[in-house]
Parts: C-alpha cells; sequence; structure tokens
C-alpha cells in the first residue's frame, strides 16, 4: 500500500471504452435479470440487463454529440492541457460513433421486443395536467411503473417520503442529518426547460415564468418542470407552494408577491435617483405601475417590519412624493413626516450639522517603509490577477513582470502592474503581494481602504515609490482613496469613518469621486470606475484569483498559491 496515488487522467475515448466494457460484461452476466417484476424492496438503484443495455446507449449517444465529438473542442478558455491531452474530446470529428451509439440502440430495443417488460407510462389525457401525472408515476411515485430502467433516488435518512420535498434537501452534513436547501435547482437548471410551445425559454420575452396570471391551471412552460422543482402556484395535494405573503390563500394575487428592490456598492452619485431609478427600470421593463412603487415602498417596509411606513394610509407617515408622471419618477415635491423637505430637486430645509463619532484610529498599521513594497521572485513569469471588464470575477493568469537581481517590479508594456493588501485593523504587519492585469497604468499609483470585505488598504501601481506615497496618504487621511503621480497627491477622498464613511455632505463626496476617476483616467487607466474594481481584487470568495494580505488565493485550488509559478504558460 502506499500512502497516496497519482493516477494518470484518462482521455474521452478511454473513459468511455472502459464504461462500455463494464456494460457489456454485466449484461452478458446470466445471473443479471432482464428486469425485477414486482420485487420493488429490491428495485431502486439495483441494475439489470435492461439497466446495463439502456445506459450504454445513453453512454454511447453523449459521446457522440458535439460535446465530445467534433472537429473544434467546445472547451476553448485556458489552460488547454486537457483539450490538448483529449481529456474532454476526441480530438476530432469520429462518424463511427454514431453507428456504434445506433447499434446499441438497436441491439436494446430488439431484447425488449424479445423480453418485453418495459414501456413508457402513457397520459390518461393530452393536457398538461395529464402529462405532468405521467411523468409523477413514471419517476416519483413510480405507480405500476416499467419505464424507468434504473433508479438512483436522493437518500432521505428517513426523515422524508415524498417526492416533491427533495428540492429542500442541502447536504448530509456527515453524521446522519440533513442541511435543507443544498439541492436547490440553480436560474440555469430552470431555464433549460422550454415553454410549453416547445420554444426555449426566453427570460426578457416572457412576463411570467410559470402560470398565466399565476393561475395553477395555466401553465406556460415545459410539463416536466412542474415535477422537477418548486415553483410559484405550484400545487401539492390540497393547496399551492407558499410563496406569497399570507400563502395558499393568494396564490392567485399578485398584489400579494414580495418582490423587493435591492442594492449593493452604488456609486455615490447613483444616490441622486437611487429607488427612484428602479422603479422607473421596472416599469420600463414592463412591471405594472402599482406593483413597482409598491416594491419600491410597502413591500420593503413591511418585510423590515415598519409598520406605519411604505402606504399612504390613516395612521402611516406622511413620507409623500408628489410626481408629476408615472414615466420619470423625478418628484417635483417631498414630503417628510408632513412637512415639504425639497421641491424641483432643492432642500428647503437645513439639517443639524454631522457630529463624527468619537472611534479608534481607523488605520492601525506598523511603519511603513518603502521597501515593504519589494517583491522576490524567481523569474519575470508571475501567477497574475486579470480583470475582466464589467464583472468581479477575475482570470487567473501568468504574465511577464519586469524581473532583475531577484527583485520583481511592475511592467506597464504588459500591463502587468504590482499590487498589494496591507493589514490596516490591528497592526499586525501582514502585507499580501502580487500581480494584476487590466488597469493599463502608465504612471503613478492608486490606494483605497475600501477593499471588500476586510477593507484593507489595497495599493496598485508602476512603481514602488507611487505606491508608498499613497499608503502613507492613507494613514495621514485614516482612510479614503488617492491617486499619486511622480510622489505627488494629485486626487483624494479622505473617508475618517472607519477608512469607509466621509463626513462630509453628498456633494463633496461626488465632487472628489469624479476628481479620482479624471485623475486614474490620465494616468492611462481605461476602467469604467478603477476603484470600484480595484475593491474587489481583494475578496477571495469570488472566482478565479484574488489577493488578501496573507497573499494570492485561488478559488480553483481553494489556496493560497506563489508569485511565480511552479508551470510556466503565457497567457
Amino acid at each position: 500500500m502506499q500512502p497516496s496515488y497519482e493516477l494518470p487522467r484518462a482521455t474521452v475515448e478511454e473513459t468511455v471504452n472502459y464504461m462500455i466494457n463494464l456494460l457489456d460484461e454485466a449484461a452478458a452476466t446470466p445471473q443479471l435479470p432482464w428486469d425485477l417484476g414486482t420485487d420493488d424492496t429490491n428495485w431502486q438503484g439495483r441494475f439489470t440487463k435492461a439497466a446495463a443495455m439502456g445506459l450504454k446507449c445513453k453512454i454511447l449517444l453523449f459521446a457522440a454529440s458535439p460535446l465530445f465529438n467534433d472537429n473544434v473542442p467546445y472547451c476553448t478558455e485556458p489552460p488547454q492541457d486537457a483539450v490538448t491531452n483529449h481529456q474532454v474530446w476526441y480530438g476530432a470529428y469520429k462518424p463511427e460513433l454514431w453507428d456504434q451509439c445506433l447499434q446499441a440502440c438497436v441491439d436494446f430495443f430488439t431484447e425488449l421486443q424479445s423480453r418485453g417488460y418495459y414501456e413508457l407510462t402513457q397520459a390518461t389525457e393530452a393536457t398538461a395536467k395529464g402529462y405532468r401525472d405521467a411523468y409523477n408515476k413514471a419517476y416519483f411515485t413510480r405507480e405500476n411503473n416499467k419505464e424507468l430502467l434504473i433508479s438512483t433516488h436522493i437518500s432521505r435518512f428517513g426523515k422524508f417520503n415524498s417526492w416533491d420535498e427533495w428540492q429542500y434537501i442541502f447536504v448530509n452534513s456527515g453524521n446522519g442529518t440533513v442541511i435543507t436547501g443544498g439541492l436547490t435547482p440553480t436560474l440555469e437548471f430552470m431555464e433549460m426547460f422550454p415553454m410549453s410551445n416547445g420554444e426555449p425559454f426566453q427570460l426578457n420575452t416572457a412576463t411570467d415564468l410559470f402560470y398565466t396570471d399565476n393561475d395553477y391551471n395555466k401553465p406556460i412552460r415545459d410539463p416536466r418542470l412542474y415535477e422537477t422543482m418548486l415553483v410559484n402556484g405550484t400545487q401539492f395535494g390540497d393547496h399551492a407552494a407558499e410563496l406569497w405573503i399570507g400563502g395558499r390563500d393568494n396564490i392567485n394575487d399578485t398584489e400579494k408577491e414580495t418582490g423587493k428592490y435591492a442594492t449593493d456598492d452604488r456609486h455615490p452619485k447613483d444616490l441622486r435617483v437611487h429607488i427612484n431609478d428602479m422603479v422607473r427600470r421596472a416599469v420600463d421593463a414592463g412591471v405594472d405601475v402599482i406593483k413597482a412603487v409598491q416594491i419600491g415602498s410597502l413591500n420593503t417596509a413591511e418585510y423590515f417590519g415598519l409598520k406605519n411606513q411604505g402606504a399612504v394610509a390613516p395612521g402611516y407617515k406622511a413620507d409623500l412624493l408628489i410626481l408629476p408622471d408615472l414615466k420619470t419618477f423625478k418628484p417635483d415635491l417631498v414630503i417628510k413626516d408632513g412637512k415639504v423637505v425639497a421641491e424641483n430637486g432643492k432642500l428647503l430645509k437645513d439639517f443639524a450639522k454631522f457630529e463624527k463619532p468619537s472611534v479608534r484610529s481607523s488605520i492601525n498599521v506598523r511603519w511603513i517603509e518603502e521597501k515593504d513594497f519589494e517583491i522576490k521572485g524567481t523569474s519575470e513569469f508571475v501567477n497574475t490577477i486579470e480583470i475582466i471588464p464589467h464583472q468581479l470575477v477575475t482570470k487567473s493568469s501568468v504574465c511577464k513582470a519586469k524581473f532583475e537581481n531577484g527583485k520583481l517590479n511592475s511592467n506597464t508594456e504588459t500591463d502587468t502592474l504590482k499590487i498589494l493588501v496591507m493589514e490596516r485593523h490591528r497592526a499586525t504587519g501582514n502585507i499580501g503581494k502580487g500581480f494584476v492585469k487590466g488597469f493599463n497604468l502608465k504612471s503613478g499609483a492608486i490606494a483605497s481602504t475600501v477593499a471588500h470585505d476586510s477593507h484593507n488598504m489595497i495599493i496598485v501601481g508602476t512603481n514602488d515609490f507611487d505606491m508608498y506615497t499613497a499608503a502613507v496618504e492613507l494613514v495621514k487621511m485614516q482612510g479614503g482613496k488617492v491617486v499619486v503621480n511622480n510622489g505627488e497627491v494629485i486626487a483624494k477622498l479622505p473617508l475618517p469613518i472607519a477608512g469607509l464613511i466621509s463626513d462630509k455632505d453628498f456633494d463633496y463626496v461626488v465632487k472628489h469621486c469624479d476628481e479620482l476617476n479624471s485623475a486614474v483616467k490620465e494616468l492611462g487607466c481605461n476602467l469604467d470606475d478603477a476603484f470600484m474594481t480595484m475593491s474587489f481584487l481583494s475578496l477571495p470568495v469570488i472566482p478565479e484569483l484574488k489577493i488578501t494580505d496573507k497573499g494570492l488565493f485561488s478559488t480553483k485550488k481553494w489556496d493560497f498559491v506563489k508569485i511565480n509559478p511552479e508551470k510556466c504558460r503565457l497567457n
């Protein structure tokens, strides 16, 4: 026995042949029955000769499909090792695979004609309900089922005994108990089920995902969908899925839907329109105007237990927007607690001066020196966080940095820049170092204390001195955002409250945010918002490569990786 084994990954052809040989061997075994008949106690999960022959058909059909059998691999994303080694495709189109699949199907149906027993479960009526019932009998309740060749149902650990409860199961916790939720179908899975007319599901053309007017008797999707996952309005026995306020009593009451708007990481200038604009966009997208307003008012108030807010009614607070129309949603008048506080976009009331809370220092770091920004290495090739514009996910790439005398530096020619994360809460001295591609800075550095989710100091730059200058400025400001070029601060926004919040007014923050973005673009950056992009590079739960104060973290390996890759392949 060896403490561990490393087996080489097989090719697609080797894998398929191995499975087919096992199934052929099983089907040729005299002791293996063609069917199990009424022996239901041994039915689930048991193989029969029919199961072996049927599974062979399915595997060969899958193998012959364009997913594996084509002149072009379906996977074009790097790395391409699995493609080159034919581990995810055959390497070329092989028409003989279809011949093998056809022969396997002919063999199965020839045997079926001779042996009998298996047959499709028929619908009792040519309606959506009829097809649903047939699907239910074949795949869940298994009433006189002769359709399934083999079943591998999810274990219920003795707790669940109804087919319609599977979507609540999460995972086995390891001690025999079930944690609910983990097998909940994804949106991607749901969208695989077409409309009832056979057309592909299109979210942007469907006004209702499941039922016309939320009426259970008017399904508009593939009947199998309703037996596969829990959807709005689905009936179980004598009641419907309780996905509305009030549950089963309101299954056809669209006014009781519980939708709410949600925002996260919005730009300060977006707060000029904020929820108003979300209502406008919802109406533009086809949402009923009353429903759109309700989602932005009453629904949210009820969710958070604000008993006297969110509606115009006796006993409710007089917080009102007086709108000129139901299209722009730009109020002429704003009323708060029964008093006019704004008119035509201008405040009429002076608010009490903000008192900065008394908190400890927002930046707690050990003494910072320029040498802290040095990165030692063994070659010019470096693992690099590659930004994907307009996305939070990043690529893990290998790029060329400048390498001299055992030290790595930013390379503006390849857009491979240094990135550092410095712990700022407990003065641990932790500094994570790496490289990032996508900022396209030609000079200077940018830094911020808004860096999800730990909100340490994050710095990106073309040279150590400007990065050092930017970090020192963050300490002086007690947090914020800053742009430095040639050792000079050219734009900044102090955020002295926890390094995240300004103690100035709205106009001040928006003005300085605009100045920051303009300054970054002058240094060569072409991202829409460099600081927003940078703030997510330290969030290690989002694929594919991120950086924390402990170093580069790969979500693929779920571990930290070195700056210099073990194997070098340029992207």
